[in-house]
């Protein structure tokens, strides 16, 4: 991924944080920091890459936004092709457990 594509992205991710905040009173800080610091790309990576799901997972879980996880905005999106199939499967995998409903994209 080039920078121009990771700047898109994370401004994409930024936004999805914000519309959290606005939707259900949720700033992830934590995610905030990351992509910051690491850009969107590589921060979806470290995400997926994790053992167990974030905080910020299971805090979208409780208020039935799990569109707005990182999971399902990189599966549901545009941005499916920019990550490796095992982290894309991983994601997949995360949303099946917890019954969320999600639409793979399929491309324009």
């Amino acid at each position: 991924m080039d920078k121009n594509q990771d700047f898109k992205l994370t401004n994409f991710l930024r936004a999805k944080a914000a519309e959290a905040e606005r939707a259900i009173r949720y700033r992830p800080n934590y995610f905030l920091g990351m992509l910051e610091t690491d850009g969107g790309h590589l921060t979806v990576i470290k995400l997926l890459s994790a053992n167990k799901v974030s905080e910020g997972f299971k805090k979208l879980w409780e208020h039935s936004r799990l569109d707005l996880s990182v999971e399902a905005l990189v599966v549901e999106s545009e941005w499916r092709s920019s990550f490796d199939p095992v982290l894309i499967a991983r994601a997949e995998k995360r949303l099946s457990e917890v019954g969320y409903p999600f639409k793979r994209f399929a491309g324009t």
